[in-house]
């Protein structure tokens, strides 16, 4: 773990300066600059750090406030970090509860004991509306969309590309492309369509809709799209599965490996947005990841 000492040493200052920086007492702005580089670069977490400001009173409140998080794997780290980095403390709500949740934003945001809110959370558009109008919202790597707020996106398109060009490298010919499919913003079976259009390998398309499931970490809850496939002749079974999501992916890879089928020379197996559950099955899960650490400090 990185010490004060090693910012000291990336910088070249000494070790009192970088303390005092960390500690959010006055310096130069070039040796803030200098230390918030390095705390980054070496991933220090230990951060008290605020930016100098003219305007004391706003100095003040962002020393001693907190922003909502509504947690996902998308940028949870990076914003936890970038917290930190910049003096915020981050309190954490519980996405379970989206009426709870509501309430308890509503209340922490006028009471003052926060600023602002970080979601990845689909919260309902009028509540979201009625605080952006006075707070700042992100929305943050999630499905629900709104023009009307900032948002830091993945955009699955680029993903779904390189991994259908994997799939026809492999000479597949028969694609099952598996999303929550009412999600706004969404890449569509149209959309995969067109990005075959120019190649022959890939025949058949089939968009399959698996809306209800999509965040379900059990993998009995995809059992109904493993069994699909395995009652259909071998001739007819798709021989190439894009999922939108890393976790119902490797469910379906293990469900169909217990079943008998070879990952991937029966069916190659990817998700456009992968994470930590690359590697929950066998073989490991073929995913793009995006930046969520980068993602998190934006």
């Amino acid at each position: 773990m990185a010490t004060i000492y090693d910012i000291a040493e990336m910088t070249g200052l000494s070790p009192a300066t970088v303390s005092r920086v960390l500690s959010g007492k006055k310096t130069s702005i070039e040796n803030n600059r200098k230390v918030m580089d390095a705390a980054r670069t070496l991933n220090y977490h230990n951060i008290a750090y605020v930016e100098q400001s003219e305007d004391r009173a706003m100095r003040r409140m962002v020393q001693n406030k907190t922003i909502l998080l509504i947690p996902a794997r998308a940028g949870t780290d990076g914003s936890y970090a970038a917290a930190q980095a910049l003096g915020y403390s981050i309190q954490l709500i519980s996405p379970e509860n989206l009426s709870l949740a509501e309430q308890n934003i509503r209340r922490l945001l006028l009471s003052g004991d926060a600023v602002g809110l970080v979601t990845s959370a689909p919260l309902n558009e009028p509540f979201l509306s009625e605080i952006s109008g006075r707070y700042p919202v992100v929305l943050l790597a999630s499905s629900f969309r709104s023009s009307a707020l900032h948002q830091v996106w993945i955009d699955p398109l680029s993903a779904a590309v390189s991994l259908i060009r994997e799939f026809e490298a492999l000479g597949r010919k028969r694609l099952w492309y598996l999303n929550a499919l009412h999600f706004r913003n969404q890449i569509t079976s149209e959309a995969i369509r067109q990005m075959c259009a120019d190649h022959s390998t890939i025949t058949h398309i089939e968009e399959v809709d698996i809306t209800d499931t999509f965040f379900s970490q059990a993998m009995a809850d995809h059992i109904p799209i493993a069994e699909r496939i395995l009652e259909m002749p071998k001739s007819q079974r798709p021989d190439a599965l894009l999922v939108g999501n890393s976790v119902v992916a490797s469910c379906l890879v293990n469900l169909l490996r217990i079943r008998g089928v070879r990952i991937p020379e029966d069916i190659a197996v990817a998700s456009m947005i992968g994470g930590e559950h690359d590697r929950a099955c066998v073989p490991y899960l073929t995913s793009i990841v995006p930046p969520y650490y980068e993602l998190g400090y934006e």
